[in-house]
This record gives structure tokens, sequence and C-alpha cells, in this order.
């Protein structure tokens, strides 16, 4: 990329662990490459953000993501460029992960109302309960969907990684085994599910999509907590949803037909 080259950059949690989804990952990132962006990809814990960027007092110590992250070494800047202005675009992916132990309600919601904007502090979205339910897909009557409810004292880790190893039906036809990582027509298949899965849980279904509505999506996993389940959903599909909405659909729809062809054999 030149110097003048626009820089987006992707902030993710255990990054290197996920296997599985690091093909999503970088699907985006080429996106945003055929865009004209060069992007960055880094991670962290979603919690490390909150005292340096919000603060409980609301005297945050750094005034931007960028400048906290050159601070900390983990970014270079260029001489004639300010930390805060380095990217024009920012999103972080994490997950809720209620049973985590650093979870904290509070923070959360702060953390989602601070990252409203991708051109500004950036953009957060959250996977519910975890990176995994990119994967939480079932036969039903209706045919493959994802799973309405998942009960929240199996949303630690290792128990609901096991659910999906065992449940998914993203298999190799081949050898039956849970696919590595979604092929793109798997993939497009879930992207489409998971916007009509968010607008089910939103209530709000419009004719032409805008954006996200993250915080009104938290509200409503925090809200299914409270009687003891998480609505599984994965954040992924609205990344490329938020940027492109008509070129993610198109794209889509085309890529899912072969899904949906395989489904009925």
């Amino acid at each position: 990329m030149t110097s003048n080259s626009k820089k987006a950059l992707l902030l993710l949690e255990g990054f290197d662990e996920n296997k599985h989804f690091g093909h999503s990952v970088k699907c985006f990132s080429e996106f945003l490459e055929n865009n004209g962006y060069e992007t960055t990809i880094l991670e962290t814990s979603i919690y490390e953000l909150y005292d340096p960027l919000i603060g409980d007092d609301g005297e945050a110590e750094y005034s931007s993501l960028p400048s906290y992250l050159y601070h900390k070494g983990k970014v270079e800047c260029p001489d004639n460029v300010r930390p805060q202005d380095m990217y024009s675009l920012i999103y972080l992916i994490f997950d809720f992960e209620p049973r985590y132990h650093k979870y904290d309600e509070s923070k959360i919601i702060k953390l989602q109302e601070y990252f409203d904007d991708e051109t500004r502090n950036g953009r957060l979205y959250l996977n519910y309960p975890m990176v995994e339910s990119i994967f939480d897909f079932v036969r039903t009557d209706k045919g493959v969907e994802i799973r309405k409810s998942f009960p929240l004292c199996d949303c630690n880790s290792e128990p609901y990684k096991e659910h999906i190893r065992k449940d998914s039906v993203f298999r190799n036809p081949n050898n039956g085994h849970l696919y590595h990582y979604l092929p793109d027509d798997c993939f497009a298949f879930a992207a489409l599910k998971s916007k009509e899965r968010y607008e089910e849980i939103v209530g709000c279904k419009a004719s032409e999509w805008t954006v996200c509505d993250s915080k009104r999506l938290l509200e409503e996993e925090i809200g299914a907590t409270k009687s003891g389940f998480v609505y599984p959903l994965s954040a992924f599909p609205f990344l490329e949803l938020d940027y492109n909405p008509e070129a993610a659909l198109a794209n889509w729809s085309a890529l899912a037909n072969s899904f949906i062809s395989s489904t009925k054999q």
C-alpha cells in the first residue's frame, strides 16, 4: 500500500487462538482492502479498554483508542500524523460471554455506547454468547435455522464449544466433521439468517438495511440473561452489511443458493 492509503483497524479477542474464525476476519479484511484500505489486525480484551478510555469516574486516560494502542506500543504512528488520526475506520469484534469472570453489565453497556461509530471512536460488535455462534445452526421443521436460545448456565467457553462441535449442521459432507471455517456458501447463508434473527430479536424489520442497532441488541441480550438464556448471534456478518448493505446482500444471496440446494438433497 502507498503512504496515502486509507487505513482500517480490526481489533479482536484472541484472534490467533480462534483458527475457525480467521477466514471470516480475513474475508472482511480483503473486502476492506478491495475498497482501498490497508488493514491492521490486533487483539486484546474488551475490558482492558474500559479504564483507559472510559473509567468509572468519567476521566479517561487516553483521548482515543489509537492513542492508547500507540502509547502501549501496539501500533506505530508516522511522525507527521497524530495517533488519533491514524485510522479512517475502526472495528472491534468481541464476545459477550456473560459467564466470563470479568463480565460486567454496566461496563459492557458503556463500552457499546462509546464505540458507536467506525469513523470516530470505533464501532463495537459483540458475538452472543461468543464467536462460535457463527456455527450455531440446527435443523428444524422450517429448515436450517439459528438456534433460538442457549442456556446461560452453559455459556462458559468449553461447554458452548462442545455444543457447537456436537450439534452444528455446518459439516464437511465428505467426512461429517465440523468445518474448520465456513466455506463461502455456508457463511453467506449464515449471514442472511443472522440478519433475519437480528431483526426478530430487536423487533424491527426494515425494508432497507441502515446500520445494526448494537445498543438495542445488547439490551435485548442482557434482558435474556435475566431469564437464564442467551440468543445466539454472530457479529461477523454485520461488519460487511453495515459497510455496504446492497453489495453484501446481493453477494450473500447468490452464494447462499448453493448451500440451500445442498440441504434439500
